[in-house]
């Protein structure tokens, strides 16, 4: 048997590694004995030669790798000729092209075929229809969990949506959050409406719409109670773990949406967050393609109004924008439509007095705009006091009657804290009446 010459140095200088220096030997000499000690004990020779050794061993296994990739990279280009030539091999017959056509014949519709599509089932007029996605968004407390829990409870109890005609039918309300939280919402619905809220089931935690074994039991469950609406608060409660500025991500949360739809001809509501930017929903945008509903909700907290405003309607002339308000309800806020007349008088129990009653009084009259503490006591004509008046300022904080303007040193009132204002000033007003109805009755001497 004939020996390459190169291995056959190799296998001298393993065989007497001091004898002569590793570098000496040429660079396939050197390759050969590198791949050799691999399969026996280590040479017994200096550090430097060692690191020639390794240096080829790692030349070696790059190699291999290089040619694993070249290979895989044969392999795709061999298997996307293939399956070129299947798709076209299925055409190039009389047969098979007769046989594809029949199939996507079956679904094909002529113009008058389309009168036997079933109309879109609405669950409430002008807003939400069945089988399909709904988005509501806004920024955080925009009370935009309160609209989609009164479309829910409108829809369980069949009764009209701020005027709007409903289809009772069972609703699903995925609380994300907690259902601890939603429980006094629920009861000042229930105040508000002088009844109970029926045919509304709440889930207490979230449920991953990414999990398929937690969307097979929620799909089963929902099927099986033939649930109308199916409601996620919140989008991003029920997507952990999926990015949601990727559009392959919320694909893959959209294809199981559309799962659920399928299967339970269930409408689909997701309660979401507002980017930073606001005028559209947070992350990516691929999820705009599968709704066919949004709305984007808007409070002005000083006013106490909500405003639920249609952004796109999918099969449907754009519902028109709700306005609403918030009013204050047991241990909650409840809605109803704005200016809408109550017999009862809303009672406020007044819990500022003195000096802070008399800057927040001072700050409801500067509106949206706020006012600083030195601004409010330059407008109170007490310039020396506005060390004072910061003090007061906290305490109005902290019973939540103002809030700061974002990214400005003033403040604003809150819906509170402008019902506390009014109170201040009709009870002012009274007492102001009934001075100078004292004064009138007095008799001249």
């Amino acid at each position: 048997m004939t020996i390459e010459p190169n291995a056959r140095l190799a296998l001298w200088w393993l065989l007497n590694p001091g004898t002569v220096p590793l570098e000496s030997l040429s660079d396939d000499a050197q390759r050969i004995v590198a791949a050799l000690s691999t399969k026996l004990p280590d040479p017994d020779v200096d550090a430097k030669t060692l690191a020639i050794i390794e240096a080829h061993r790692r030349d070696a296994a790059e190699y291999d790798k290089a040619k694993e990739i070249a290979s895989y990279d044969r392999a795709k280009e061999r298997a996307a000729k293939i399956k070129e030539e299947e798709f076209s091999a299925a055409l190039e017959s009389e047969e098979g092209r007769t046989s594809l056509a029949a199939r996507f014949a079956a679904d094909a519709l002529s113009a008058d075929s389309l009168d036997n599509i079933d109309a879109h089932e609405p669950l409430i007029a002008e807003f939400i229809n069945r089988d399909t996605v709904s988005r509501i968004f806004g920024p955080p407390k925009s009370l935009k969990s309160f609209i989609a829990l009164s479309m829910a409870a409108a829809i369980g109890t069949g009764e009209r949506w701020f005027g709007y005609r409903t289809t009772e039918m069972p609703v699903l309300y995925v609380v994300a959050e907690g259902a601890r939280g939603v429980r006094p919402r629920v009861r000042a619905w229930e105040q508000m409406n002088d009844r109970k809220m029926t045919g509304v089931t709440f889930y207490p935690r979230a449920v991953q719409i990414g999990d398929d074994d937690q969307m097979r039991e929620l799909i089963a469950y929902a099927r099986q109670g033939e649930h109308g609406l199916v409601i996620f608060d919140t989008q991003a409660r029920c997507t952990v773990g999926h990015e949601e500025n990727s559009n392959s991500e919320m694909g893959k949360i959209v294809a199981r949406l559309d799962k659920l739809r399928e299967w339970t001809k269930a409408a689909v509501m997701l309660v979401h967050h507002s980017g930073n930017e606001g005028g559209r929903g947070r992350g990516a945008t691929a999820i705009l393609a599968a709704i066919d509903s949004e709305f984007e909700v808007k409070r002005d907290r000083r006013a106490g109004g909500v405003v639920v405003k249609s952004l796109a309607q999918r099969d449907m002339v754009e519902a028109p924008d709700l306005a609403l308000e918030a009013v204050k309800t047991g241990d909650s806020l409840a809605l109803r439509t704005q200016g809408a007349f109550t017999a009862e008088t809303v009672r406020v129990q007044i819990i500022v007095t003195g000096k802070q009653a008399e800057a927040l009084c001072a700050i409801a009259e500067f509106g949206e705009i706020g006012a600083s503490p030195t601004g409010v006591a330059e407008h109170l004509g007490k310039k020396d006091e506005r060390a004072k008046m910061a003090t007061h300022m906290k305490g109005l904080i902290s019973k939540a009657l103002i809030v700061k303007v974002p990214n400005t040193g003033r403040y604003q009132v809150t819906y509170e804290g402008q019902q506390q204002a009014d109170a201040l000033a009709a009870n002012a007003a009274a007492s102001a009446r009934e001075e100078i109805a004292a004064q009138l009755s007095i008799e001249e001497p």
